[in-house]
C-alpha cells in the first residue's frame, strides 16, 4: 500500500496544506528578486534570463533558469531584444531597371497565361 505521507505531516509539525512551504517560497523569491534587480541594474537593464542566470551562478547562487524566468516575469523585468534588420538587396544605382512586363496587373482570364515569381533572399557562399 502506498500513500503520500499526508498522515505523517501533522505529527512532524508540518502544515498538510503547504501554506508554510508557500510562505517560504515567496520569501526566497523576494530575496532572489532583489538579487535579480541588482544584476539587471548592473547590466544597464540589458540582461535577460540567460545572462542573469549566469551572473547569479557566477556569484555562487544555486538557481535554475526556469525560476529566474518566473521571478523576472513577476517583477516585470526583461532583457533588451535587439531587432536585427537584414538587408537583402544592395542595388546598383547605375544598373538599368527590369521592365514591368505585366504592368502590375496579376489578374488572369484563363490558367497558364501569366507566370510571375519573387525572389527576396538568396543565400550565397560568401554570406549575406
Amino acid at each position: 500500500m502506498t500513500h503520500d505521507g499526508s498522515l505523517l505531516l501533522p505529527e512532524l509539525g508540518a502544515d498538510p496544506g503547504g501554506a508554510e512551504d508557500g510562505a517560504l517560497r515567496r520569501a526566497a523569491d523576494a530575496r532572489l528578486a532583489a538579487r535579480i534587480r541588482a544584476a539587471h541594474r548592473e547590466s544597464d537593464s540589458t540582461y535577460g534570463v540567460p545572462r542573469t542566470t549566469a551572473e547569479l551562478r557566477k556569484a555562487g547562487e544555486r538557481v535554475n533558469h526556469k525560476r529566474i524566468v518566473r521571478v523576472m516575469r513577476s517583477i516585470s523585468l526583461a532583457g533588451v531584444r535587439l531587432q536585427r534588420r537584414h538587408r537583402t538587396t544592395i542595388t546598383d544605382p547605375a544598373a538599368t531597371k527590369a521592365p514591368d512586363l505585366v504592368g502590375r496587373d496579376f489578374t488572369v482570364c484563363a490558367p497558364n497565361t501569366k507566370y510571375v515569381g519573387d525572389t527576396t533572399y538568396l543565400l550565397l557562399e560568401e554570406g549575406k
